[in-house]
This record gives C-alpha cells, structure tokens and sequence, in this order.
C-alpha cells in the first residue's frame, strides 16, 4: 500500500446553546481525544493495510492458501484492528450524544438564567482545565 493521505483536523463550531453571549471556542477532535485522535485513526488504518498485505502475500495468484498459519495470524490481527475501530466509533458516538444533551441542558440553563449559564461554564472550564492538566501528568 502508499503512504497514507493526510488526515484532516476537525474543528466543531460551539453548539446553539453557546452561540450568543458564551464562548466556548473551536473544539478539535484533538480536544476530545487527548490530542492523539488523528494519530489513532492512521495507527489503525496503518493496521489493517498491514493485515490486508500480509494477507495477500499468504495467499498465491490463483486465491489458494500459500501459508496458512501466516494467513489466520493476519486475519485474527485484522480482527482484533476491526474490534479496536468498532469500539472506537462507539466511544465517539457516545460523545455525541453526551454533547448533544450538554448543549440541550445549557440551552434550558440559559434560556432561564443566562448569567447563571455562564457562571456554570467557566466552573466547568476549570474543572476541565484542572482534569486535563492532571491526565497530562499521568503521560
């Protein structure tokens, strides 16, 4: 296989519940996922292209099996790349959903006490600040 392309980072505009008087910024997938999400999703692809490689070589021109053992070892790898993705998409999804309902619940908040809404942001901010700065230091 070729080099892989170039993955693009993806930058989220605040939700509607943020839009008017409380700004969040731009979140990058790399906000979600500890900066490391773009990286994970080339590891991955780099996985399977391996697996799919290493399976084509156990195999001969005709689709006959070269080397069997070679060919399962390939294809338990592939299974457990495609296991590690699915779970990875799940996490995500998760995410949005999780998001989906913050922006709603703050919509609410700010809908009946705008300043409150803000208030409730910037604690949560430093709270984030305070946990991702202590993630950091675990690395």
């Amino acid at each position: 296989m070729g080099k892989l392309p170039p993955i693009p980072t993806v930058i989220l505009p605040p939700g509607p519940a943020f839009r008017d008087d409380v700004d969040l910024g731009p979140i990058g997938l790399g906000d979600v996922m500890g900066g490391t999400g773009i990286e994970l999703v080339r590891k991955l692809i780099s996985c399977v292209e391996a697996a799919e490689d290493v399976m084509k070589h156990a195999r001969k021109d005709d689709g006959s099996v070269r080397l069997p053992k070679t060919l399962m070892q390939a294809s338990e790898h592939m299974r457990r790349t495609l296991e590690t993705t699915a779970k990875l998409h799940e996490s995500m999804v998760s995410l949005q959903k999780l998001d989906r309902y913050m922006e709603a619940m703050f919509a609410e908040l700010k809908a009946e006490a705008p300043e409150v809404a803000q208030r409730v942001l910037a604690r949560l901010r430093e709270v984030n600040g305070r946990y991702r700065a202590g993630a950091s230091s675990k690395n």
